[in-house]
């Protein structure tokens, strides 16, 4: 009884995912804008204020320098108090490659 349940569970799965497909087609996410009062005031945020606030943080705190020093491209120690601290540039590269960054002259 459990193995027919189960089987029947199984099969209505793949049958809803094959259509939730269907449904559904990708898009590259630079086609999609949103124009909303929610998301759009959140975006512009972002791109002005946060973004660049982050960016100037990494350059202060030599975060940048970091990644310069470990490919031998200047010489000098690891700078920050924590390992992780080097993944902030990257926490920053998401966001700044969908909405732009205008330090960066990408509006």
């Amino acid at each position: 009884m459990n193995k027919l349940l189960l089987s029947v569970i199984g099969v209505a799965s793949i049958s809803l995912s094959a259509a939730a497909q269907t449904q559904i087609q990708e898009v590259p996410f630079t086609q999609v804008h949103l124009n909303d009062g929610f998301w759009s005031p959140r975006i512009e945020i972002n791109r002005t204020v946060s973004i660049p606030s982050v960016f100037h943080e990494c350059e202060v705190n030599g975060r940048f320098d970091n990644f310069a020093i470990a490919a031998g491209l200047i010489k000098g120690e690891h700078k920050g108090d924590f390992s992780f601290d080097d993944t902030d540039p990257y926490k920053m590269y998401a966001p700044e490659r969908m909405v732009g960054n205008p330090q960066m002259g990408e509006d």
